[in-house]
């Protein structure tokens, strides 16, 4: 049908638009059809794995303000997607997006990486999109949260990520999108945990009495993850999305009544592909605290993932 409500401008330009439409669809078809044959080989198989010893290597970048920076790559299809990083003693844990645990030696040590299936989660094993892990913490006796999306719920693992010791549905009543849920785990002053999910907009504190919902303001974009410091303060690592393509900001989290405030301070020099996904911190023996991030290459090949070093003053 016509539509009679075309402006003068909008009857010159509709006939370009409809020449335009099949060509384009002509170039941009085939394109979408190789990038997303590339996609789909590069995930791994859902179905878990025994654990794998593979090869680490570290190619340095020229990142400005950082204290080192890699492009990390492993022997293994298994890695990529890392969607939470944390600090091990003379190691780095990534957790990935599709449940898989990969033990990296830090940047200058020769070591190999080894990686893991975790033994359970949320949903059938095969399917990879039940067990989008995104968020990762120790707790206090060294046992390992994990929260998923998609179906949104918070397990925990032995120290050994050998078996799930609880688990919690977060339950029907959340109104997050599948694949928008927690992003970020921390620990509260008071024993409790702090749950920030993707939206940038909520704050959640897990206690025995329950799971309790704020409000998150400042953000300005999206969590990705959040580390405490030695210090006992907390850093939010926010992804914001616009035409020129991602902005990465470090900010801090302040805790106020009825909820909690992000104020950004620092812009991470990366590229505007390069999605800031883990956060990590330690302190240094020098007394200082270095901050470890990684990105996130969705498992695709025309993507890197990339390590930093960031030292506090």
């Amino acid at each position: 049908m016509r539509d009679s409500q075309l402006n003068g401008s909008e009857r010159a330009v509709q006939p370009k638009f409809m020449l335009a439409a099949p060509l384009a669809a002509a170039v941009l078809l085939p394109l979408l059809i190789i990038l997303t044959a590339a996609q789909l080989r590069s995930m791994p198989s859902r179905q878990p794995l025994p654990d794998r010893v593979a090869d680490v290597r570290y190619q340095p970048l020229e990142v400005a303000g950082s204290a080192g920076a890699w492009t990390v790559s492993v022997d293994d299809p298994r890695f990529g997607g890392a969607s939470a990083l944390a600090v091990d003693g003379a190691r780095l844990l990534v957790l990935t997006d599709s449940g898989v645990v990969a033990s990296l030696p830090k940047p200058g040590r020769s070591a190999r990486a080894l990686l893991h299936d975790l033994p359970d989660g949320p949903g059938p094993p095969h399917e990879r999109r039940w067990r989008d892990s995104e968020a990762l913490l120790r707790d206090r006796s060294g046992s390992w949260w994990v929260a998923f999306e998609n179906r949104h719920s918070l397990w925990r693992y032995d120290r050994s990520f050998a078996r799930v010791e609880a688990k919690a549905a977060f339950g029907p009543g959340r109104n997050w999108v599948l694949n928008k849920g927690v992003e970020a785990l921390v620990a509260d002053d008071l024993g409790g945990l702090l749950l920030l999910p993707e939206n940038g907009s909520e704050l959640l504190r897990l206690s025995p009495h329950g799971l309790a919902r704020t409000q998150l303001q400042g953000a300005q974009g999206e969590i990705a993850d959040a580390a405490r410091l030695p210090d006992g303060r907390v850093l939010v690592l926010v992804r914001q999305a616009g035409i020129t393509g991602l902005v990465n900001h470090l900010g801090q989290l302040s805790r106020e009544r009825g909820g909690g405030r992000v104020r950004l301070r620092w812009r991470v020099p990366v590229g505007p592909l390069t999605n800031m996904e883990g956060l990590a911190a330690e302190r240094l023996p020098s007394g200082g605290t270095r901050l470890w991030l990684i990105s996130d290459n969705d498992f695709s090949d025309l993507r890197r993932t990339v390590l930093l070093a960031v030292d506090l003053p």
